[in-house]
């Protein structure tokens, strides 16, 4: 599917997992059409494609606000270490 079609559609989308996946499916494109316009990561992270797509991903993912978020990873992150030190 054209990617530009697929960034208007996925303003509809639900599932963050499948709207990941698409973006990625499209990266190598958008990394190209930077290329040919002299552009690097800023062209990329720009790119109308990534702008729709990342757009929809933040909406779904907005229920909880950030410092919440980053709170709970840090927490979860410290889990894992005692986990991994305890099974040693």
């Amino acid at each position: 599917m054209n990617m530009y079609k697929e960034a208007i559609l996925s303003q509809n989308a639900v599932n963050s997992s499948g709207l990941i996946k698409s973006l990625a499916r499209h990266l190598d494109a958008i990394w190209e059409d930077a290329r040919q316009n002299n552009g690097g990561t800023e062209y990329v992270n720009q790119h109308p494609v990534v702008r729709l797509f990342a757009e929809q991903i933040y909406f779904l993912a907005s229920y909880k606000d950030y410092s919440s978020a980053h709170k709970e990873c840090e927490e979860k992150q410290g889990e894992e270490v005692l986990n991994a030190n305890s099974n040693s």
